[in-house]
């Protein structure tokens, strides 16, 4: 009976050794609210269990250590590990105060969507239902022009907003389309449920303006640069200030958000590199 524990708990242990390295995998890869939310679940498992059988005591050591393996991971991907804070949640609280229960009622009104690269989540035509927060990957808003050319108005990074504002506004048919650039985290909010939203929580209104006002500010510095520099100084200029960013997106896109042409970008690029 000794014998047969011994080996049971052998398997045991280097079952769990590859189930560790498929966790691992996991943490590295999903999203980070899918991790945080596995941590939160994880640290309300209760840990004082009463063992009996030789058998139960193995089934109880290896989930013992499961949880320390756990808990080295939270260390080292989700710091601190219970207190996390989502995206959006940090992203709020550099404007505006908000407690840790408001958080939880403010995260329901949304809906987290995880999209694939280059899925469309509007179309030109429809009326545009949702407000876009970018939590992880890549957004952009565009246009198809007379002759059939994509017109790229807007890029929504992490950590900022997107949506066809007018129409959105309005409830009215939109004339751009969104897609995901990117593979990406989103949190999603409905007319109705951000009408919702700002009625039961008037701070946020402090939120969404100091939000617009960046946006709107960074329009305005984007005009001034299409007004006043060359076509080449442009791109130097955005190149010197987002270089991940430019590395990030296709080239297509990045012309057609700078209003050249793919082959001129080409051009710019190895003039750069040259």
């Amino acid at each position: 009976m000794k014998k047969s524990v011994l080996t049971c708990f052998f398997y045991r242990r280097l079952h769990f050794y590859f189930f560790h390295k498929i966790v691992l995998i996991f943490f590295k890869h999903c999203p980070q609210s899918v991790r945080c939310r596995f941590l939160k679940m994880l640290a309300k498992t209760p840990t004082s269990v009463v063992w009996t059988t030789d058998k139960e005591i193995i089934s109880r050591y290896t989930h013992f250590t499961f949880l320390l393996f756990c808990a080295k991971l939270s260390i080292l991907h989700c710091q601190p590990s219970i207190n996390i804070m989502f995206p959006l949640q940090k992203h709020m609280a550099k404007y505006v105060s908000v407690s840790k229960n408001d958080w939880e009622e403010i995260a329901s009104y949304f809906t987290v969507l995880h999209t694939a690269k280059k899925e469309m989540l509007h179309a030109e035509g429809l009326v545009c239902k949702y407000h876009y927060y970018v939590a992880e990957g890549l957004l952009r808003l565009y246009f198809i022009d007379q002759k059939g050319v994509e017109k790229t108005v807007q890029f929504a990074l992490e950590h900022w907003w997107l949506s066809d504002y007018f129409s959105f506004q309005q409830q009215s048919p939109s004339s751009f389309f969104i897609q995901s650039v990117l593979k990406s985290e989103i949190w999603a909010l409905s007319f109705s449920q951000q009408e919702a939203l700002l009625e039961r929580f008037p701070i946020l209104e402090r939120y969404f303006r100091m939000v617009h006002q960046t946006a709107h500010a960074a329009t305005q510095v984007k005009i001034k640069y299409n007004r006043e520099l060359s076509k080449e100084e442009h791109f130097r200029m955005f190149v010197n200030s987002f270089p991940d960013f430019v590395q990030r997106i296709p080239q297509y896109m990045l012309a057609s958000y700078l209003d050249i042409t793919p082959e001129y970008l080409s051009e710019l690029r190895s003039k750069i590199i040259s």
